[in-house]
């Protein structure tokens, strides 16, 4: 008879992944998906879809209207043509690689400090640009804070790589900065790569504090004052006094052993002899 485990269950691969992966970059990765997910149905029917787009993306010339899309341009994505879908899937992918090892190495505050350093570059950046010379009406999708926080273990750990298909291990520096010039080749512009550049910068800032952070010796604190109040004076007070008659008695001790071993236990006095008492006592 064969034992159990000769024909194992298939694996669930959404379970395995859900079990396995960091719970920060799991919560991450769930809203971002769950937001394109939230898109592409609602744009199915009519062009309800377009509301969370338009109220999440980014728009340089209104973003004082709605600031809050500084931060959640990262979250969302148009789940329209084949081109939206792919984009979706690999940052997913690169963001649930290189997010599990950020977090595993350094921790969840600084996997989500990553994040949120290259999505707040990302935006004012393109803000800043849009003011000088004109920007795309539109900042969005997760791409760049994955390119930053690549960037930020790539300067946080320099040895650091990552395996490329077609291409083979290359160092997380590289790899972000090469997508960022491929993205201005494709695009044919340069303004496409804007939002990328400001999150590779933010990415790198990042990285560079947090190893100067780990460096710095810790902050001493002050030296806790002793309490002053009447009761902790006289307890210490108290405790002083019974230290000096433990040290008198000790004295009177060691005089009393040097009359005895001179002259015999006769020669002691009264009070002597109740000293030595209880000093067999204790």
């Amino acid at each position: 008879m064969l034992p159990n485990d000769a024909f194992p269950l298939p694996v669930n691969p959404i379970r395995f992944w859900w079990t396995t992966t960091p719970r920060t970059l799991r919560t991450l990765m769930a809203v971002i998906g769950g937001g394109w997910v939230l898109y592409l149905v609602a744009s199915l029917p009519s062009d309800a879809g377009a509301l969370p787009f338009e109220w999440l993306a980014l728009r340089p010339e209104a973003w004082t209207h709605r600031p809050w899309s500084l931060l959640t341009q990262s979250l969302v994505l148009p789940a329209h043509g084949l081109g939206a879908l792919l984009s979706i899937v690999f940052s997913l992918m690169f963001l649930n690689q290189i997010g599990r090892d950020a977090e595993q190495l350094l921790g969840s505050r600084w996997l989500m400090g990553a994040w949120l350093a290259a999505t707040l570059g990302a935006s004012v950046v393109s803000v800043a640009a849009f003011s000088l010379w004109g920007q795309p009406p539109y900042v969005y999708g997760p791409w760049g804070a994955v390119l930053g926080l690549m960037m930020a273990l790539g300067v946080r750990f320099p040895d650091k790589s990552i395996g490329l298909m077609f291409i083979g291990v290359v160092r997380l520096v590289y790899v972000a900065a090469g997508f960022v010039v491929v993205s201005m080749l494709l695009s044919g512009s340069v303004y496409a790569a804007i939002p990328d550049f400001g999150a590779l910068v933010a990415g790198a800032l990042w990285g560079v504090y947090t190893k100067r952070q780990v460096g710095r010796p810790a902050r001493r604190e002050p030296a806790m004052r002793a309490e002053t109040s009447p009761k902790a004076t006289a307890t210490m007070r108290r405790a002083e006094r019974a230290a000096e008659r433990e040290r008198l008695g000790e004295r009177d001790l060691d005089r009393i052993l040097e009359k005895i071993s001179a002259e015999g236990m006769a020669s002691l006095t009264p009070e002597e002899r109740r000293v030595l008492e209880e000093a067999s006592r204790r």
